[in-house]
């Protein structure tokens, strides 16, 4: 358990979050995410009447299942009461355990009816667009983990009552709990709650399991050519084609983090610019970083209703290869400004309470605790120099060596195409598209060989 009084906005709040971490089957996947997602949705249900007088009272909760058997529960508002709110939704959680929670009676069952029948339209229109798609697809690339929102589906139109209570009773029955009590609370406050905590769930199962390791993320191959996954938009009617471009740089690290920082700094207005306003090239352009389980990396979307997939393709490799040659001549004063301006949002206050508690807790969710990053990375720009920039840009971007002339082994490059009614469409059959996603995710882990990266 983490806890921290607020010291700084002195309201009369606290907020108490909490990452339940259950045990999936490992055989089972797709349909322990069914399951996970579709308790939240009978808890949620339950809880209604709860939570509408809860709003009155200046209190809020919310429940989610970030993964297989993992879920994120939040309850937040005026302290004196809090405790009141956090027991009756863990009690309603807890049902669940120990094969309980399930339809027991006619409402039971009509609950459980509703609400499988709303996630079954959840998954169907999933991924409707071309870009969601595109992510998506990228995503499943990366973390074989994941599965498909079809898989999910097909699970659940096999789930009855009965196999529902026994997955989630199996999902449920170790379990570990991390938590975080941020604002009008002092250490007998946090005392209390870890005391609750701990008999709470207790009471049920056979206590707690230990932290699960971080999912795992594909290494992509390093070579002098882009490894390419085409699939075609889910509605055959979508005009839009989406294009990423993802960049892998390795695992976390606070100096290569802050590169990463300065890079997309520098190319994100020159790049909307050239392709998004004097090009019309597509309707949504950008490049960001990415953070994936530990992972670093850079990602350039596209998504356009005039341009074929492979122009979108080329043109993004022509802006990087362009943009070397603005970036080798920029100034040094020019870098300072852009190093300047990152540490300046980094060393910005919170402006509420709200911020402070969630910028704590996605040190917690991303499983790196370290509560000053941002005062970390704003220090740490100190010392980087042009010179960084133009040395991990020819490494990350261009794929050459360190000099920036002598051409490396490559990038680690994964280039995710997904689209719509045009010439470049794969010729699948409607009801094929899903299973298409699915063998081209398949291959390229097939072409990485599974490997992963090792913390």
């Amino acid at each position: 358990m983490w806890h921290l009084q607020d010291r700084k906005f002195l309201r009369p709040t606290a907020d108490l979050r909490l990452r339940l971490v259950g045990t999936p089957p490992p055989d089972a996947i797709p349909l322990a995410h069914a399951c996970s997602d579709l308790l939240v949705l009978l808890a949620e249900d339950a809880l209604a009447e709860t939570a509408h007088a809860a709003r009155s009272g200046g209190l809020g909760h919310s429940l989610e299942a970030a993964d297989a058997a993992e879920f994120v529960l939040g309850v937040r508002g005026f302290h004196h009461r809090l405790a009141t709110l956090a027991e009756e939704v863990l009690r309603i959680f807890s049902s669940f355990r120990g094969g309980g929670g399930g339809p027991s009676d006619d409402e039971g069952e009509r609950r459980f009816e509703r609400c499988a029948e709303a996630l079954e339209r959840e998954y169907g229109n999933a991924e409707s667009r071309s870009y969601a798609r595109c992510s998506a697809t990228r995503i499943r690339c990366l973390r074989p983990a994941v599965r498909s929102d079809r898989a999910k589906l097909e699970a659940l139109e096999t789930l009855t009552p009965e196999s529902f209570a026994r997955t989630v009773s199996r999902m449920l029955d170790k379990m570990s709990v991390e938590c975080l009590y941020h604002g009008n609370c002092d250490e007998k406050d946090a005392e209390d709650v870890a005391k609750f905590l701990e008999n709470h769930f207790s009471a049920k199962g056979h206590g707690g399991i230990s932290i699960p390791r971080r999912q795992e993320v594909i290494k992509v191959p390093q070579s002098v050519t882009d490894h390419i996954v085409t699939t075609a938009s889910k509605e055959m009617t979508d005009p839009n084609t989406a294009v990423e471009m993802y960049f892998q740089v390795g695992l976390d690290n606070i100096y290569h983090r802050v590169i990463i920082d300065l890079l997309v700094d520098i190319m994100n207005s020159p790049m909307y610019d050239q392709i998004r306003t004097k090009e019309q090239f597509g309707y949504s352009v950008s490049v960001g970083k990415n953070w994936n389980r530990g992972v670093m990396g850079i990602i350039f979307q596209v998504v356009s209703s005039s341009k074929p997939a492979v122009e979108i393709h080329n043109r993004i490799n022509r802006f990087i290869l362009e943009f070397r040659e603005i970036l080798f001549h920029m100034k040094p004063e020019k870098i300072a400004e852009h190093l300047c301006g990152i540490a300046k949002i980094k060393l910005q206050m919170f402006n509420s309470m709200e911020e402070e508690t969630q910028h704590l807790w996605q040190e917690i969710l991303i499983r790196r605790y370290d509560w000053e990053s941002s005062r970390k990375e704003a220090c740490c720009l100190r010392a980087v120099t042009a010179e960084d920039a133009m040395q991990f840009y020819d490494r990350w971007l261009m794929g050459n060596e360190e000099d920036g002339h002598k051409k490396g082994d490559g990038r680690r490059c994964l280039v995710v195409k997904t689209v719509g009614s045009g010439e470049e469409r794969p010729a699948i059959d409607s009801s094929a598209i899903d299973s298409h996603v699915d063998e081209c995710v398949s291959k390229f882990h097939e072409l990485a060989a599974y490997l992963t990266w090792k913390p």
